[in-house]
């Protein structure tokens, strides 16, 4: 009651904290979403994917950890501006990620299952999941205390969003982002994660033979793997999605400017200092990471041109991917062995020459 019966001292918004939404940590944000759309598109390997994504995921939580840690401990470092532009930026890995996985559910599943391993699947999926649970605990409890959020909650009604137009934060935020979140649970999280459970599962379920019965067992599956391998080539199977690729840009550049209005829009206060402190420098210098990993999957993609090229004359268009429960059948259903093929012929013999008697 108290914080709502002082005036906000700036004619605008506070001066905003560069270390939660500084423009080197929105650079950076918006860098490493264009790489990683760069390298869906044009990358065949999963595990480059895998590792394109998990240092952005990393970066994600680590913002939405500390606006939390700021905005709602005992002594707030962080607006209710500062929140809403942060809001802004961590929506991007979501959507990002979100469309990658549809995009990765069209290609060729068999080679999904047999050529990724439980170490790119699992972390992924987990701080997937950690981001998502971070994400819509952080998005309800701002919109959720709206009025009281923060270290200036008297200059709470000077916030502003844009989202086709400039909008001021009331309730109804609140409520339509616990509508959103709820249908990203129940539609892409739920079953993404039981997807990516069953999968790693598969890929971990083989145990060691123990006798020289399961030893010619297990080589006989090794072998029916490699067979599968070679008719699931990655090269032959992956055909480069440009046009979802410059979509999905186009998005971004959409949701990159919306942020970036909603900055203009709150009309911030000069802040006292340099922003360009460590907070804003060191998101721009790990650039170097996926900056290096989209170059290698570009590098590879030009050069592998040829070799997809000649894959498809030989192969013709990729076969049409099949469901994981199939993709998984695939695998399980290992084709009996020479000497049980020829016992079941002589069965099958015997049984015809006593029906022919």
């Amino acid at each position: 009651m108290a914080s709502s019966a002082l005036s906000c001292q700036f004619t605008g918004s506070p001066p905003l904290n560069t270390d939660i939404a500084g423009i080197g940590v929105r650079i950076s944000t918006y860098v490493q979403a264009f790489l990683s759309i760069i390298t869906i598109t044009v990358s065949p390997s999963l595990t480059d994917i895998y590792n394109q994504a998990f240092p952005y995921v990393i970066m994600n939580i680590s913002v939405t950890v500390a606006a939390l840690v700021l905005g709602f401990s005992s002594n707030p470092q962080i607006t209710l501006q500062d929140a809403t532009v942060a809001w802004y930026f961590t929506v991007i890995p979501f959507v990002i990620h979100i469309i990658a996985g549809k995009k990765l559910a069209h290609r060729n599943k068999l080679h999904n299952a047999i050529n990724t391993s439980s170490w790119d699947i699992i972390p992924n999926i987990v701080f997937l999941s950690i981001m998502y649970i971070l994400s819509a605990a952080f998005t309800l409890a701002v919109f959720r205390h709206h009025e009281t959020f923060g270290i200036s909650p008297e200059c709470n009604t000077a916030a502003r969003v844009f989202f086709f137009g400039t909008r001021t934060i009331t309730h109804r935020w609140f409520v339509g982002m616990a509508v959103v979140y709820g249908l990203l649970l129940a539609m892409v999280f739920i079953p993404m994660i039981l997807k990516g459970l069953l999968l790693a599962w598969l890929l971990s379920s083989m145990r060691k033979p123990e006798n020289d019965e399961e030893r010619q067992e297990a080589e006989r599956q090794q072998k029916h793997i490699a067979e599968l391998k070679k008719k699931a080539s990655a090269e032959v199977n992956f055909e480069a999605d440009y046009r979802s690729g410059v979509v999905v840009f186009a998005v971004l550049v959409v949701w990159i400017v919306f942020t970036e209005l909603t900055v203009v829009k709150n009309n911030f206060a000069p802040a006292e200092g340099s922003i360009w402190q460590f907070g804003q420098i060191f998101p721009l210098i790990i650039l170097a990471v996926p900056l290096l990993s989209t170059a290698r999957a570009v590098t590879e993609f030009v050069k592998g041109a040829p070799t997809r090229r000649a894959e498809r004359a030989r192969n013709g268009k990729p076969k049409e991917r099949e469901g994981l429960i199939a993709t998984i059948g695939n695998i399980i259903n290992v084709p009996p062995a020479e000497d049980e093929k020829t016992e079941k012929g002589e069965i099958e013999e015997v049984k015809k020459s006593s029906e022919n008697i």
